[in-house]
């Protein structure tokens, strides 16, 4: 004989179940929000009808065009006002409001020049990415030499050709400089040297050649 309270708790269960994906499918759910208003639609289609109309004149067309803006900012004001004092009235704050009433997005925030000033427009930042760039050297490339070891450098710079079968590949001219640079090395020592090779791929290739070898 079927127990009528395990049937009963059955179904209970199954429409809790139900109730329950129902409530997360419609939270899920993001909700158009409407920034001009039904009123300003309709002034929209009404507009729209009389540019069809070849007797509409443009006075027309322009009063409705006013009337469309000035419902526009009113609707967006209550929306506002609306949105403000359910904040307030349910949590007491309006920090959530101000998020959710936020229209545009920060590209980067908290953005600060050389003077401690807040930069939010992009070309603000570009210019402020761009100082830090060149601040740090970056366009002197031929100066940033790669950290290589000591012996390796005093080869490439003595010898006419690398010691590598495709040695064709790259050039042998060096520049010679009016005045020495230092060359920071691994072991965290300095090599002066008043010849800087014309292309970085001669020190590349003892390199590749040196660890094939060892």
């Amino acid at each position: 004989m079927d127990n009528p309270n395990y049937n009963l708790q059955v179904k209970y269960n199954t429409l809790e179940k139900l109730l329950r994906e129902t409530e997360q499918k419609t939270a899920s759910v993001k909700l158009v929000k409407d920034k001009i208003g039904e009123e300003a639609k309709e002034l929209i289609k009404k507009r729209q009808a009389l540019r069809q109309q070849k007797s509409s004149t443009r006075k027309e067309i322009s009063d409705i065009s006013k009337s469309i803006n000035q419902c526009i900012r009113k609707h967006r004001q209550k929306t506002r006002t609306d949105k403000i004092t359910y904040h307030i009235e349910s949590t007491g704050g309006v920090k959530k409001a101000w998020k959710e009433l936020q229209e545009n997005t920060d590209w980067i925030s908290n953005m600060k020049d050389k003077k401690i000033k807040t930069q939010t427009k992009r070309s603000e930042i570009l210019e402020v990415a761009t100082d830090y760039y060149r601040g740090t050297n970056f366009q002197n490339w031929k100066f940033r030499l790669q950290l290589v070891l000591e012996e390796r450098v005093a080869e490439a710079i003595k010898q006419e050709k690398p010691n590598t079968e495709n040695a064709k590949e790259y050039p042998t001219e060096v520049e010679s400089l009016e005045e020495p640079i230092e060359i920071k090395l691994a072991n965290g020592q300095y090599l002066k040297t008043k010849y800087l090779l014309t292309f970085l791929n001669r020190i590349e290739a003892l390199m590749v050649s040196g660890s094939a070898q060892s």
